[in-house]
């Protein structure tokens, strides 16, 4: 079997944070969007994958076309760089009040892959540009999924325990620019490989929902294995065409992945990488 390490995005991976949520109620505490306003499809093309900063750029560059003459009007003529930094802010308040409310939902499917990668001793590492996924898997406690495949862990042990390195948003800036998401997993795979230890270089493979996470992947040369998610909202994110199209090397759906175990990823994996040489 080949050598490998696992890296897993958190936002859409391993949990439904409350990001988009967060990022609604901003725009429409700043008068850009009205509260029928069909917020996903834009989220989901602007600013699913990116960072903070980027994402508020992108979501102020939209909005601010909007006809509403309310307070993102007011500030119309200020500078987009100040703007998307105190409009991050105004999203932080809302984020923070619902992740201490518990309002995300942990994906099953993926945190058991995660557990079986733990007990298979493969290397595991979590990727975020949010600042928030630490709090986020440090909350999710893993004894109840655990006892449904058979594990037992101590109790408390939360999800965070389990990697053996993380790239958290813990930059935010690089020379005065956002930092870009290819830039969070070549952080990442730096984390992972110091704390490896290790002289050969291992291959990585992203686990992945979103089309401008799974471009960044490709630009490092990692493989790739998209995750089409359905939100709670009842509307998919990201399409398998989409992530296909954008470069993924395999993707499931949420019935699909249900029905795969680490072992059965693992081993599509190993074929991957060798049919790829």
């Amino acid at each position: 079997m080949e050598d490998i390490i696992y890296l897993f995005d958190v936002d859409g991976v391993i949990a439904e944070t409350p990001h988009e949520e967060a990022w609604r109620q901003a725009a429409i505490e700043w008068g850009g969007i009205d509260s029928d306003y069909d917020f996903t499809a834009f989220y989901a093309a602007r600013v699913a994958g990116e960072p903070g900063l980027i994402g508020a750029k992108n979501i102020l560059a939209e909005l601010r076309q909007s006809p509403c003459d309310r307070s993102l009007h007011e500030k119309k003529g200020g500078d987009l760089g100040q703007l998307a930094e105190d409009f991050r802010n105004a999203k932080q308040v809302h984020i923070d009040q619902l992740i201490g409310q518990d309002r995300f939902r942990v994906f099953d499917d993926v945190a058991k892959i995660i557990m079986e990668c733990k007990d298979d001793t493969r290397m595991i590492g979590a990727v975020s540009s949010s600042e928030n996924a630490r709090t986020i898997l440090q909350k999710i406690k893993v004894d109840k999924i655990a006892g449904q495949i058979g594990f037992c862990y101590p109790a408390n042990t939360s999800l965070y325990d389990l990697f053996d390195a993380t790239a958290l948003g813990t930059i935010t800036y690089w020379k005065g620019n956002p930092i870009e998401k290819v830039n969070h997993y070549a952080m990442a795979y730096g984390v992972m490989l110091g704390a490896l230890g290790v002289r050969d270089i291992p291959s990585v493979v992203v686990f992945e929902d979103a089309p401008k996470g799974i471009t960044a992947v490709n630009q490092l040369g990692f493989y790739s294995i998209g995750i089409s998610r359905i939100s709670t909202s009842g509307k998919r994110l990201a399409s398998k065409d989409d992530l296909y199209k954008a470069g993924a090397d395999l993707v499931f759906d949420e019935p699909e992945l249900a029905h795969q175990s680490y072992c059965t990823i693992d081993i599509a994996v190993n074929d991957l990488i060798n049919n790829k040489r």
